[in-house]
């Protein structure tokens, strides 16, 4: 499915810049990886749990899912948190070569 585009999100009082996923059929919006990471600190600040997320990738101008995600059961929100950083740091090694973007369920 072709992109939605960026778009500017207000999340807790701050600006995130996020990508509309609603071409794919969910009503979502997905992050840059450094976005992500951005997003994830203000939630860790903002004491909100992060319940686990999804990695979509970029191929030929259009997104997908990867099937790769990761949740957060049971988690208090630093747990969960920590949980997602990790997750993420392996997804740099995991898409090095992709161009790849993150959902983020909270």
């Amino acid at each position: 499915m072709p992109r939605g585009g960026p778009f500017k999100v207000k999340i807790a009082g701050k600006i995130f810049e996020a990508e509309d996923v609603s071409a794919l059929g969910v009503q979502d919006m997905v992050f840059a990886p450094a976005e992500a990471e951005r997003l994830l600190r203000h939630l860790k600040d903002n004491r909100i749990v992060v319940l686990g997320g999804d990695i979509l990738v970029e191929s030929q101008g259009e997104l997908r899912f990867s099937g790769d995600n990761w949740y957060a059961d049971g988690k208090d929100f630093s747990e969960a948190y920590d949980a997602a950083v990790a997750y993420l740091e392996k997804c740099k090694t995991w898409y090095k070569n992709d161009k790849y973007f993150v959902g983020i369920v909270f």
